[in-house]
């Protein structure tokens, strides 16, 4: 079984990108992998169509797929086709770490995200104290002040 982010998996578009992103994060922790052509069409699962050329399943399923994990997900990776004579019998995924920045900005992005909701949750506050003071609800300088009021201002 591979150990993989739901969030990143969910976030690929396309179900070939997904099951790609499955089978290589199983296969992560190595340095490489070699996957014979026939082999990767079966567990894709590659309607005969596009297994007529290599070039229209290396166009519609490898080069978006490879987009879609760069883009989406923290999987880091390289492909090539391997030859025998004329004929692509196998494809290589090397696989690489990911950049320490593409981490950084991830972990950022996270950040930014928890900050955007706290300062929404703020935002909403203060108008809802702006509305109470304008319609008169909220005394200013006395002892009587409503909850919004109390809780946004820290009133005691």
């Amino acid at each position: 079984f591979a150990k993989y982010n739901l969030n990143e998996y969910m976030n690929l578009p396309s179900s070939y990108s997904q099951r790609i992103f499955e089978i290589l994060k199983s296969w992560d922790d190595k340095p490489e992998v070699i996957i014979p052509l026939a082999e990767l069409y079966e567990m894709l699962k590659t309607p005969s169509s596009q297994k007529k050329t290599f070039g229209e399943f290396r166009r519609r399923v490898l080069e978006k797929a490879y987009k879609d994990i760069h883009k989406h997900t923290s999987l880091r990776f390289e492909w090539e086709s391997i030859k025998t004579g004329r004929k692509v019998t196998a494809i290589r995924f090397v696989f690489s770490k990911p950049r320490k920045n593409e981490i950084l900005e991830s972990k950022q992005g996270i950040q930014e995200q928890k900050e955007q909701k706290k300062s929404s949750k703020q935002h909403q506050a203060a108008l809802a104290a702006i509305n109470c003071y304008k319609q008169g609800n909220c005394i200013p300088n006395k002892s009587l002040r409503c909850t919004i009021c109390k809780r946004l201002f820290n009133f005691e």
